[in-house]
């Protein structure tokens, strides 16, 4: 640590401040300090590791391929540091009021909502209006607290925390398998009925995707069945439908149960991280705190995980 310095420290505060907003101006107003002093910080942290770092424009900063790398680094040292701030003051501090909680619809039965009542039982003077959909909502003009992600976080002012990840689960019920066999390779699926998710948003039928060697490949399926809801496309499959290709985060209740098999588990590639995300920690209330640290907890414990 006595090679990193204070200095050091402030100018990456600086450096992330600036670069998730894109402007030295509006992480001034963040830190409580000039512009001039943002820019100076991030100066002197350039010169110190000699590399450029941010991209200034008249109007805006930007990331070089340097600064996007050390980027991801400080944001991790910067979030650790305010955790240990939190952790002092958070005795001092009780959590209450209404939450307005966002997630995909896939997780809005599985696995999240079954967690909603620990986490009241726990934070009496807390109440939770969770929307399950799809669609990818504004938190600040939507007056949203948090909001859960699958997959990799949009750039903005908004803080991310990985929670888990899953995989790409290729399974099927027990009696299509007896009927029709266990498929060997991903190959093989040419020879079966396949029902496939369409991606919501777009109306795309979601490729299937597998790993051979360390690589990731597609591999075409076709079938007579698609759904653009995921739980639906479970049940289909449970039903036997055919066989599907969907995150663990969905099949993992399914499975467990024995109404589906998983198949080709040499073949599987890894699905969408689990984030939870909120506005900037400065400015989070407690009870946005506590439900954040809440569920970071049980995704350390294991229980966010799907098999």
């Amino acid at each position: 640590m006595a090679t990193i310095g204070m200095e050091n420290l402030t100018g990456m505060l600086a450096f992330v401040r600036a670069a998730e907003a894109q402007s030295f101006t509006a992480a001034a107003r963040t830190l409580g300090i000039s512009p001039s002093g943002v820019s100076k910080a991030i100066s002197r942290l350039e010169a110190r590791f000699e590399v450029r770092l941010l991209q200034r424009t008249s109007r805006s900063v930007s990331l070089t391929a340097e600064g996007a790398t050390f980027f991801e680094r400080c944001r991790d040292i910067v979030t650790q540091v305010e955790d240990a701030e939190h952790a002092l003051s958070a005795a001092r501090e009780t959590p209450r009021g209404h939450l307005r909680v966002t997630m995909p619809v896939s997780l809005g039965r599985l696995p999240i909502a079954g967690l909603l009542a620990e986490f009241l039982d726990a934070y009496s003077e807390i109440s939770i209006e969770a929307v399950a959909s799809d669609r990818l909502s504004d938190l600040v003009d939507e007056g949203i607290d948090v909001a859960f992600r699958l997959g990799t976080p949009p750039e903005s002012r908004l803080v991310a925390r990985r929670l888990t990840g899953g995989w790409q689960v290729t399974c099927a019920a027990p009696a299509y398998l007896d009927r029709f066999g266990v498929p060997e390779t991903p190959e093989d699926l040419g020879r079966h009925d396949c029902a496939r998710f369409v991606v919501p948003s777009s109306g795309v039928i979601r490729e299937w995707v597998f790993q051979r060697d360390g690589k990731s490949f597609t591999q075409p399926v076709a079938g007579r069945l698609t759904f653009n809801h995921s739980e639906c496309l479970v049940e289909a499959a449970c039903a036997g439908a055919g066989i599907i290709q969907i995150s663990s985060y969905v099949t993992g209740e399914a499975i467990a149960r024995g109404r589906l098999v998983p198949l080709l588990t040499n073949y599987r590639v890894e699905s969408p991280a689990l984030s939870i995300l909120y506005t900037h920690k400065r400015h989070a209330t407690p009870r946005v705190r506590a439900f954040v640290d809440f569920m970071v907890r049980v995704a350390a414990e294991g229980r966010l995980d799907r098999a």
